[in-house]
């Protein structure tokens, strides 16, 4: 192979590798779509949220409308710097929904209420955040299996 085979070579696979670091860029309607799937009853009942991402992570937390900023590091452990940002704070119409590996986040999604109430209590791994939707006070909310009582 002469040099520019190989350099062009090398550049290709620079580029595919870069490709297959971007992460999911339809999250929010990959999520969205699986809990209206989870709530009109289709497939198994459960939504596993691992399932529907495609990126790494190893813990999430679902945070409600109007989390303060201070809040969500503490319960992240950890200081995101992007967390006034979400503007979560702010909003009543929104929940965040964010995704860590080890001390960084590597996604967040601004979830609409009206797609669906989430209810979690604290941040689960790839193995036990797997929801199903329960009706409370005439209500669909998406609960993690392991706090339906």
């Amino acid at each position: 192979m002469n040099q520019r085979t190989i350099a062009a070579v090398l550049i290709l696979c620079l580029l595919l590798s870069a490709c297959g670091s971007l992460t999911q860029p339809s999250l929010k309607e990959d999520l969205v779509q699986s809990v209206k799937r989870l709530q009109s009853g289709e497939g198994s009942g459960l939504m596993r949220m691992n399932y529907v991402t495609t990126f790494d992570w190893d813990r999430m937390y679902v945070f409600q409308p109007y989390t303060s900023a201070k809040e969500i590091r503490k319960k992240l452990g950890f200081d995101w710097a992007k967390a006034e940002e979400t503007g979560i704070e702010n909003s009543d119409t929104h929940q965040l929904v964010v995704f860590v590996q080890g001390d960084d986040v590597v996604r967040y999604v601004k979830v609409p209420r009206k797609a669906g109430t989430f209810s979690v209590k604290k941040g689960l791994t790839p193995g036990n955040a797997v929801f199903q939707s329960v009706e409370e006070d005439g209500q669909s909310v998406i609960k993690p299996v392991g706090e339906i009582q």
